[in-house]
């Protein structure tokens, strides 16, 4: 099933992104596609999370991918995924840029009616606008879940900052931190509904 429609019933539609295989493709960008991130992809997702460029929050910076590491987060990725079939809690997706997965994405509750998205691209590709076009494609998704979308980043992260005030989010000062993590967050956003305009993509749902 194919659906270029940005806003179907939430109730039908967000069900349908945690049990059922799916990409998204951009009619006037066919070089990039977007699908959910599950343990069958644990060969070129783990690259990424494990990239010290993909990692400049106080929890992981430092972090030596020792092997108990990366089974630590092979464990949490699937327990996450696994739980998320039935609560539909956390989507995670991968970025795909001519054939290559070069970055991931996710869409996280936080609190009832509200989910954060959050991007993490290599750097090889950044600066090409696909931060933006990603970041857009979870705000969509977002809001056809029937969600809040929200953000937050760090302050000297400039393009994120820039990306997220010109898709109709507004900026705050708040330091977000979480137990065992640290800061994670200096800066909050929160989406203007009424700012926010549907970009064209294509959902294709494997029967």
């Amino acid at each position: 099933m194919s659906s270029s429609s940005p806003s179907p019933p939430p109730s039908d539609y967000r069900p349908n992104f945690f049990t059922k295989k799916w990409i998204i493709t951009i009619p006037s960008l066919p070089t990039v596609k977007f699908f959910r991130a599950t343990p069958s992809h644990f060969n070129v997702w783990l690259p990424l999370a494990t990239n010290a460029d993909n990692n400049k929050l106080q929890d992981s910076k430092d972090q030596v991918w020792d092997e108990v590491a990366i089974s630590k987060w092979k464990d949490n990725m699937y327990d996450q995924y696994d739980k998320s079939n039935t609560d539909f809690h956390c989507l995670k997706i991968l970025v795909e840029f001519d054939g290559k997965v070069v970055g991931f994405g996710d869409i996280f509750v936080v609190r009832p009616g509200v989910a954060n998205i959050g991007v993490v691209l290599n750097k090889e590709v950044r600066g090409k606008g696909l931060g933006k076009l990603t970041a857009s494609v979870l705000t969509q998704l977002t809001l056809s879940f029937g969600l809040q979308a929200v953000a937050g980043t760090m302050r000297d992260n400039e393009p994120m900052r820039s990306t997220l005030r010109n898709l109709g989010f507004v900026e705050e000062e708040k330091i977000i931190e979480i137990e065992g993590r640290g800061i994670v967050a200096e800066l909050s956003y929160t989406l203007l509904r009424e700012a926010w305009k549907d970009i064209e993509m294509s959902v294709e749902f494997e029967e």
